[in-house]
């Protein structure tokens, strides 16, 4: 089941990315006819997917975190004892959430490096 949620995600994360590529087409063609080369496009777009992925990673843990502690608190504590935060489990998910939004934006990224630029300009 939580693999299949990953998946969802991924592709939303990849029809966003080129949704806001379609729209952006004109900037792009733009950058394109001022010299921007397609591998220059290519690190743009990714490093965008990146950035929202560690935005996206660090508001989810921060709920996350959040919410464990405020069931806690609204509970009384555990009638285990303290409880553990398993901080190198949530870097290995924070660290594979960040590569997954990067990679889902591959595609989208490769796409508009290659968008020639009189059509890119041209769009309205």
């Amino acid at each position: 089941m939580l693999g299949l949620t990953v998946v969802i995600a991924l592709v939303g994360i990849a029809n966003t990315t080129t949704l806001s590529i379609t729209e952006r087409g004109r900037e792009i063609g733009l950058l394109r006819a001022v010299g921007a080369t397609g591998s220059g496009i290519r690190r743009m777009v990714l490093l965008e997917a990146a950035l929202l992925a560690v935005v996206g990673a660090a508001v989810g843990l921060g709920i996350a975190l959040g919410g464990g502690w405020a069931l806690i608190t609204i509970t009384g504590g555990t009638e285990l004892g303290s409880i553990a935060v398993p901080w190198m489990s949530l870097a290995i998910m924070a660290i594979g959430a960040i590569l997954a939004g990067t990679l889902a934006a591959a595609y989208p990224a490769w796409r508009a490096s290659r968008q020639p630029v009189l059509e890119a300009v041209s769009s309205t």
